[in-house]
């Protein structure tokens, strides 16, 4: 009896095991992919994409807080609107205020927090690689 009660605890255990392993590799492997990809682009009006969606939200937890009136559309879409906000996120960070997210910009964005930030900001920030 106890025979197979050691084959049924092994006949689960070691699949979970297995799928723990190897999603944590592949969450690894393709959240270091992402990461690795937007600090190391510049963006600018006229961008789009997934980086351009993590900026987006990034600059909502900075510039509007709590006020969802202001927020900014994360849609991935880099317009005038974002780069507005990049402008306006820039001047208050003692930077040139171009409206372009470069190596200077990503820095300062990705070391700016103090504290714990919410759930949704950590979402973007780690997508972004900060």
């Amino acid at each position: 009896m106890k025979k197979q009660e050691q084959q049924g605890f092994a006949h689960w255990v070691v699949p979970i095991i297995a799928v723990v392993i190897i999603g944590g590799i592949g969450a690894y492997i393709f959240g270091t992919s992402h990461a690795a990809t937007c600090r190391s682009y510049t963006f600018a009006q006229g961008s789009s994409g997934q980086c351009v969606k993590d900026i987006q939200g990034l600059l909502n937890y900075d510039l509007v807080g709590l006020n969802s009136s202001k927020y900014l559309v994360v849609d991935g879409q880099y317009g005038p609107k974002t780069r507005d906000y990049v402008k306006l996120w820039q001047g208050m960070n003692g930077l040139p205020t171009d409206g372009v997210v470069g190596p200077q910009t990503w820095n300062q964005v990705c070391n700016a927090h103090k504290g714990p930030p919410p759930a949704w900001w950590t979402v973007y920030s780690v997508n972004a690689g900060c």
